[in-house]
């Protein structure tokens, strides 16, 4: 048996993957395996010694962030099994924590990139595009990120990048866009006092009212990412999520710009980068509306980096575990 955390964990309270409520204490299972910290940033501590905790980070570390990615005093050194997306990644963790533990670190790739192995949806099948039915209208995404200030990573543009977008859907009614904002954009926009809440909510409905605009919420976005043509993000692990596509992927940078971690760096080559709505502009006339896409050899070169192996890395954990438990063992079902 195995317990899927999902967070929040609150006091003595965990909530489990069906939302039963019980004391920390009476959980009894083979496995935690968690995907996130936050608001749970000491629970494989209190599980240390009782049950094993398998971690896979909901997001492929792209941007620099060293103690929230694997330095959180209470949580990464007690894992079982730190899954991690590669070598690479490997690598940066024991050169910035030398006291990890190699054995606990399982390199397997990143197991939300397996759905790329299966055959791409057709494009008029994906109906969250404006016009769906219409294939051959170029489609491009906006993924605005909702870092904002101090106290943030300091990946967010949509000050400028929010606009910017705006307008050039409006510019150009025979492209089709789609708004896939992180899920704390809003809430983002609302700490940070970026927008005030009637521009928030004027934003939002100019997109939503466009016949060539549309805004996808949802955690399912990998169909919408191989039905596109071009990612326009300010956000870290999308750089590396949307690779697989082939397709341009324009990297909106902060001032100064979020660092990024060795393997961001390693792939960074194959993005364009704009910091100003000027530089977006122009961007988006040459690669996009021209298709002058230069940088097309350089992503596919960098494909090992986030799809380091030949088998999906949801088979390598399965193996990892099957083994680790004892279950290839004869008599095992």
């Amino acid at each position: 048996a195995f317990f899927a955390a999902r967070g929040p964990i609150l006091g003595e309270l965990y909530y489990s993957a069906r939302d039963r409520v019980a004391p920390l204490s009476a959980l009894a299972c083979d496995l935690a395996i968690l995907q996130q910290p936050w608001g749970m940033q000491d629970l494989p501590r209190r599980l240390a010694g009782r049950i094993p905790a398998l971690y896979v980070h909901y997001g492929f570390p792209v941007i620099l962030n060293d103690r929230m990615q694997f330095g959180l005093p209470d949580f990464h050194p007690f894992l079982w099994r730190h899954v991690v997306a590669s070598e690479g990644h490997k690598r940066a963790m024991l050169a910035a924590a030398p006291g990890t533990d190699p054995a606990r670190l399982l390199v397997a790739g990143y197991p939300k990139l397996d759905v790329y192995r299966q055959p791409a949806p057709a494009r008029d099948r994906v109906t969250v595009w404006p016009r769906a039915a219409d294939t051959a209208r170029r489609r491009v995404i906006f993924a605005p990120h909702h870092a904002f200030g101090a106290g943030t990573l300091g990946m967010a543009t949509f000050e400028w990048s929010g606009p910017a977008m705006l307008a050039l859907a409006r510019a150009h009614p025979e492209v089709d866009f789609v708004l896939k904002p992180h899920p704390n954009l809003e809430h983002g926009l609302e700490r940070s006092g970026a927008m005030t809440p009637e521009q928030r909510r004027a934003f939002f409905a100019d997109w939503r009212a466009g016949a060539n605009t549309a805004i996808v919420e949802g955690g399912q976005y990998f169909d919408l990412f191989r039905t596109s043509d071009a990612m326009i993000t300010d956000s870290g692990s999308f750089l590396a999520e949307y690779l697989p596509t082939g397709r341009p992927i324009l990297r909106l940078q902060a001032r100064p710009p979020a660092a990024l971690n060795p393997v961001g760096q390693a792939l960074a080559d194959g993005f364009y980068t704009a910091d100003t709505p000027e530089g977006l502009r122009d961007l988006f006339g040459s690669v996009i509306l021209k298709g002058d896409d230069p940088l097309a050899t350089v992503r596919q070169g960098a494909l090992p980096l986030v799809m380091p192996f030949d088998r999906p890395a949801s088979v390598i954990v399965h193996a990892h575990l099957r083994a680790a438990f004892g279950l290839d063992q004869p008599g095992q079902p």
